[in-house]
């Protein structure tokens, strides 16, 4: 995938259409938080103490930077 600014959801849900996902807008919009819970978790059970903080914080910055490009698409619609 070639992105032209980081987490730019457009290449995102331009890959997942491809792939045969017809409603890839929703998917990215309403599901990522769902996955970024799953992955935290699971980082959570696996990653030992204090890595684990670290991993966790990494995650939370890559969620909040890869909303907020999302939410500026959406507001362009």
């Amino acid at each position: 995938m070639t992105l032209s600014k980081a987490f730019d959801p457009a290449p995102l849900i331009a890959a997942l259409k491809a792939n045969g996902i017809a409603d890839a807008e929703k998917l990215v919009s309403d599901e990522l938080p769902v996955i970024f819970d799953w992955l935290n978790t699971s980082i959570g059970m696996v990653v030992p103490a204090p890595y684990n903080v670290i991993a966790t914080g990494v995650l939370a910055d890559l969620e909040a930077k890869a909303t907020a490009e999302i939410q500026a698409l959406e507001a362009k619609v």
